[in-house]
């Protein structure tokens, strides 16, 4: 059974996102992802701690170099320094420009030294803030550099697994699953190599004594992966073997993590769903629907309001993808311009880039082609203009205009590459 090759992870996940899109019935969908659209410029970088995320943050109006190549080499240089914190504030600097610059040609030209000093700041920190910079670093690096770092990805993949398995943190366990996941995913061929980090993931998060923030990780990055993989079989396999662990997660006492394990089930259940030739059973299917439907209504007042409408509108969303054979759908919005994201697949992964790329995601959008590839997406020249604006989410309306619109293009997407046009309200 063949792995999906690094620049066609995500054809698979289009092709199985339009087949299931195209059955959905003309009821009303609220998209996913719909409730991350408030907090989409500013929580990109939410597993760091507090101290990183502040510093991130005051480094905003920093960002104003006038030759990003050589201050990229200036702090890569200082990643070598002795004290502590001279390197965490070059790695501030490496996230910060290699998520809201798209800087290929300058890192390929420093690749060996960046790598190099990365995998010593990753094996050897000084702290816990320097850890998970230096992760998160290698992540943007992988994204910027593009799918052929096999030979990378196999030479940072045991020193994070090593971390993964022996650290206590919380932080740094969950912002190493994200890189490791995240790395794997735009690198690495290998579909053994995949299964074996789907397993590592797995005992994460059916580890009752991990911290929530981690086990949130793992069962995201899980998914990540599982979308890669291609044939009913081993599909099928994963979802009866995590199953009844994602089903206990539903009652968890964090609403992350119920919404995650909700999301990974209903993506598991749209990919198996999806192959024609093998129709999807699932004989505890009813008491999953009724566990979901308490979610999708539950008006318990342990929860915080703002916690119930967001599980509220998750859970209508996962429900209506079950039952109604409804594909979630995600609008992101360039100055007039949209790119349609349809199904769990597709928004799991765009998720995971958001995750990754922070505020930056528009300009890698436009410029990096990897995610060119990935998405199969391409952009006007006049991106380039001064009166440009970064995207937003955009969320599907709620006519019978909106249905009819959406349920068109889904059957346009079976028999065309992705394009992006004019939005229209």
């Amino acid at each position: 059974m063949s792995h999906l090759a690094p620049k066609n992870l995500l054809k698979k996940a289009v092709k199985s996102s339009s087949r299931a899109s195209s059955r959905a019935s003309s009821r009303a969908t609220t998209p996913a992802g719909s409730r991350h659209a408030s907090d989409f410029e500013d929580d990109g970088f939410s597993e760091a701690s507090d101290s990183t995320l502040d510093s991130l943050a005051s480094f905003q109006d920093d960002l104003t170099i006038i030759d990003y190549g050589d201050e990229l080499k200036r702090s890569i240089e200082e990643l070598s320094e002795k004290r502590t914190s001279t390197r965490e504030a070059a790695l501030l600097r490496l996230a910060k420009l290699l998520s809201h610059k798209y800087l290929e040609e300058d890192l390929l030209l420093q690749r060996s030294t960046i790598l190099d000093a990365l995998r010593k700041c990753v094996k050897k920190s000084g702290s816990i803030q320097e850890k998970i910079l230096s992760v998160k670093v290698v992540a943007l690096c992988f994204i910027t550099l593009g799918a052929d770092e096999e030979s990378a990805y196999k030479e940072f993949a045991p020193i994070l697994k090593t971390i993964v398995s022996n650290v206590t943190d919380g932080d740094i366990l969950s912002a190493v699953i994200n890189c490791l996941a995240m790395i794997c995913f735009v690198s690495s061929s290998d579909e053994q190599e995949t299964l074996l980090l789907m397993d590592m993931f797995t005992t994460v998060f059916k580890d009752s004594r991990q911290m929530p923030q981690a086990v949130v990780s793992a069962v995201n990055a899980h998914g990540l992966l599982f979308t890669t993989l291609d044939g009913p079989r081993i599909t099928r396999d994963i979802f009866d073997s995590t199953m009844p662990i994602l089903t206990r997660l539903l009652e968890s006492s964090s609403m992350e993590l119920r919404v995650a394990s909700g999301e990974n089930i209903a993506m598991m259940i749209e990919v198996l769903s999806s192959d024609p030739d093998s129709p999807f059973r699932y004989d505890r299917m009813d008491n999953l629907l009724i566990s979901l439907n308490m979610l999708a209504t539950d008006s318990s007042k342990r929860r915080s309001k703002k916690d119930r409408s967001t599980q509220r509108s998750a859970f209508r969303d996962i429900v209506n993808s079950i039952e109604e054979d409804e594909a979630p759908e995600v609008k992101l919005k360039f100055h007039g311009e949209v790119i349609t994201f349809n199904g769990w697949s597709e928004i799991k992964q765009l998720n995971a880039f958001r995750e990754a790329l922070a505020e930056g995601l528009h300009v890698h959008f436009q410029y990096n082609e990897l995610l060119h590839d990935i998405f199969q997406v391409s952009f006007s020249p006049d991106m380039d203009s001064e009166d440009y604006r970064p995207p937003s989410y955009v969320v599907s309306q709620n006519s019978e205009i909106s249905k009819q619109r959406s349920q068109d293009k889904n059957r346009q997407r079976q028999q065309r590459s992705r394009h992006i046009g004019l939005y229209e309200d």
